[in-house]
């Protein structure tokens, strides 16, 4: 469905006037995130499409600017710079726009909680009118002393409203192009959820949030707000590619959610995780998957129910294999903080 999207907005883009305003250039910067070896950076240089977005935009307004952001001019082979402590780093960008720092790091982790540093994305070779070069900042997460666990999170009908198993999916399309960021809505009660996962009893973030979904990175800046708006825990946001793929690329997008899940697993080595998705589709194939891989890692799963009942009876099912373990099906994301409650690892802390 998000590459037919793609497709349409590249015709409109082509048969109509595109406005440029601000940058020619645009560096997207991802939340990025590290551990006590490493520094992984990601981000994408694309043109600026002049998106601009108010709670009051029309019905057609919507349309307009939902389309431009799938109808993305990425620049390929592009140089990118980053500074960090005073470092200089250079990668450049994929055919899709995308680059990936991994640096080295051995600083001692010194906070108990969560904490953001930042570093410096620009592009050496472009500048705009005013001579200056075009920069970013990129924020890394780090854990801290006192994280416990983290948490991994779909978005798409887990937080945010996406209506994924509608009819022909002709819901989703509706609210994916004909609503904003303003006016796109959560599932109750999921802000305090996952407020409650991530802090402890004085209200300090302690405990990292990743938040997995197979929705583009066209949708990261939207989905950053969405998160902001709805005071959802500040954490990492992990999208995926929708290019065109051949080979381990094409697989690497079929598994997006699943090896993203591996890879935190294994860059967080110490670190057990909460695994929160929905029955719309493969979530729970997925996480009962990671536990038989990582058992002792795996602390709960929780699945939000769909409103389709075999989804929910094939959940049930799944679960069914695997008695007496914290994995259950919720109605309402007041359920997670009541299951939570009564799990032995929460109560011991």
């Amino acid at each position: 469905m998000w590459k037919n999207l793609k497709q349409l907005s590249q015709l409109i883009g082509k048969i109509t006037n595109r406005v440029i305003i601000g940058d020619p250039l645009l560096i997207h910067a991802y939340r990025s995130y590290g551990n006590q070896k490493e520094i992984i950076l990601r981000g994408r240089i694309i043109e600026n499409e002049g998106i601009t977005v108010q709670k009051e935009d029309s019905f057609w307004r919507n349309l307009v600017n939902n389309i431009r952001r799938f109808e993305t001019d990425e620049l390929r082979a592009l140089p990118v710079h980053l500074n960090y402590n005073s470092e200089e780093h250079e990668m450049v960008t994929d055919r899709e726009g995308y680059f990936t720092f991994r640096i080295p790091h051995s600083d001692v982790l010194a906070n108990s909680f969560i904490r953001w540093s930042k570093a410096e994305l620009s592009l050496p070779e472009h500048k705009y009118k005013s001579e200056q070069l075009i920069r970013s900042p990129i924020e890394i997460m780090w854990p801290g002393l006192n994280s416990r666990y983290g948490i991994i999170s779909d978005i798409d009908d887990t937080i945010l409203m996406s209506h994924v198993g509608s009819w022909l999916k002709l819901q989703m399309i509706y609210v994916t192009l004909f609503q904003n960021v303003y006016q796109r809505k959560p599932f109750e009660g999921m802000s305090d959820a996952l407020t409650f996962l991530s802090q402890d009893e004085q209200g300090l973030h302690i405990n990292p949030t990743f938040y997995v979904s197979n929705s583009p990175w066209s949708l990261y800046e939207f989905l950053e707000e969405f998160l902001h708006i709805h005071e959802m825990p500040k954490g990492s946001i992990n999208l995926r590619d929708y290019g065109a793929f051949f080979g381990q690329q094409l697989q690497d997008f079929r598994q997006h959610k699943s090896n993203t899940i591996d890879h935190l697993l294994q860059f967080y080595p110490d670190l057990p995780f909460v695994l929160i998705g929905d029955a719309t589709e493969k979530d729970p194939d997925i996480y009962l998957e990671k536990y038989s891989k990582y058992p002792e890692r795996i602390l709960a799963i929780f699945i939000r129910k769909s409103r389709k009942k075999e989804s929910n009876l094939r959940v049930r099912e799944l679960f069914a294999n695997y008695k007496d373990k914290p994995f259950y099906l919720v109605k309402h994301s007041r359920d997670i903080i009541h299951y939570v409650k009564q799990l032995e690892w929460y109560k011991t802390k």
